[in-house]
């Protein structure tokens, strides 16, 4: 999976398809469905895409990636921002067609095919403490 982000800058996270399947596994150790695993794990490669540049965004538009499911995506990339000490408001994240144009999708695109090395490929270590898994498995939760 490659997200990326073009705005006067471009910024681009890769994760890779083996630590999406162990984070994918982890998850469904602890009860969530194949479906909301998903979603969750496309929020944290938001957090990642855009932790570092938060300060500099007034307004995110996210790819209808999973349509009528915005909600959740919101709330959960929120969660993150918060567990991890971190402010981005709200309100600054929309959802809208990106389209096959936008030079964010040209960036990703280029990244996937090896044409262009990611800004920063998320590790499994990484998502597991920005989700909170490695707290939550040592509550026993």
């Amino acid at each position: 999976t490659v997200l990326a982000i073009a705005d006067g800058f471009e910024y681009a996270v890769l994760i890779q398809a083996r630590v999406k399947r162990a984070i994918s596994l982890l998850l469904r150790q602890e009860g969530k469905t194949k479906k909301s695993g998903t979603l969750m794990l496309f929020a944290a490669g938001l957090y990642f895409l855009l932790k570092a540049h938060a300060s500099r965004l007034s307004e995110v538009v996210i790819d209808w990636e999973y349509l009528g499911r915005d909600a959740e995506v919101r709330g959960y990339l929120l969660y993150l921002f918060q567990h991890n000490q971190r402010q981005f408001p709200k309100e600054n994240i929309t959802f809208g067609q990106i389209g096959k144009h936008a030079r964010a999708h040209h960036l990703a695109l280029a990244v996937y095919r090896g044409d262009r090395l990611a800004d920063k490929v998320v590790s499994l270590e990484e998502l597991i403490v920005a989700m909170g898994i490695a707290q939550r498995r040592r509550k026993g939760k």
